[in-house]
């Protein structure tokens, strides 16, 4: 017998393969609450207290599109550099012109 084990997105219920990564995410919120003990010096007591929490699992367009990772986008191959080889064969062959042109 085989289990067959199907994942869903809470965002957009697609269906997940298996083979596919899943995230985690969610939000929690805090609130700092003062306590005023009844010491006599009148030290603050603070303490923090979750007020809410929420969780989801999410496929990796649904990550992409709440903006927690960018998406596969080809990135453009940065402008090359020419050598100092190159820049001097460009000088070269501009002034060789130049002369053979009689500007010399």
């Amino acid at each position: 017998m085989t289990t067959l084990v199907t994942i869903t997105c809470d965002r957009c219920n697609d269906n997940i393969p298996q083979d596919a990564q899943i995230w985690e995410v969610g939000a929690l919120a805090k609130c700092r609450q003062e306590r005023v003990s009844s010491h006599p010096r009148n030290f603050s007591n603070s303490m923090y207290q979750v007020k809410g929490h929420h969780k989801m699992e999410v496929c990796r367009s649904c990550l992409i599109h709440l903006g927690f990772i960018t998406g596969d986008k080809e990135q453009p191959d940065p402008p090359t550099v020419p050598s100092l080889e190159e820049i001097l064969r460009e000088i070269i062959s501009v002034e060789v012109q130049d002369a053979m042109e009689g500007g010399y």
